[in-house]
């Protein structure tokens, strides 16, 4: 008897657990308008905890290690028509790596370095176009990096 006990909890418990489902399925079918809702309002908190604890140069960071992964012109246009409206950081970024960046009227007081910096910990590819010059001065007295900079710490971090 105990062993008849034990099937028919089992099957009340797979019954309960598919009907679960079926009501949380009905409720995002149905309820359509009332889950959009709920995403709008989950993505603006979101949004108002950013502008409270902004921390804008480790986002750009790992925006960018996020695009140059894909490793192709294709995915990165893909990544960047997704991310219009929804997040104009990697959607900036992809823009970045499609078109390359320029750079115009920049004075940089001591050591530069033009173009990308690949740290040694750097898995990732190399791709994007390229970077644009324009009145780039470099004089004595500092250290700057115009370009990407790819993967760990490396030398222009002390």
């Amino acid at each position: 008897m105990a062993a008849n006990l034990d099937v028919f909890e089992e099957l009340a418990i797979k019954r309960q657990k598919g009907s679960r489902f079926l009501k949380l399925t009905s409720w995002a079918i149905y309820d359509r308008a009332e889950f959009r809702h709920l995403i709008d309002d989950i993505t603006a908190l979101i949004n108002n905890i950013e502008k409270l604890f902004p921390a804008p140069q480790a986002q750009i960071t790992l925006a960018r290690q996020e695009v140059a992964e894909f490793g192709n012109k294709e995915s990165v246009e893909l990544v960047e028509n997704a991310a219009k409206g929804v997040d104009s950081l990697l959607q900036t970024v992809a823009q970045e790596v499609l078109t390359g960046h320029q750079y115009l009227n920049v004075v940089i007081r001591g050591q530069a370095q033009t173009g990308d910096a690949y740290s040694s910990d750097w898995k990732g590819g190399a791709n994007g176009a390229s970077h644009k010059y324009n009145g780039v001065e470099v004089e004595r007295g500092g250290k700057g990096l115009i370009g990407n900079k790819y993967g760990g710490k490396d030398f222009w971090d002390d």
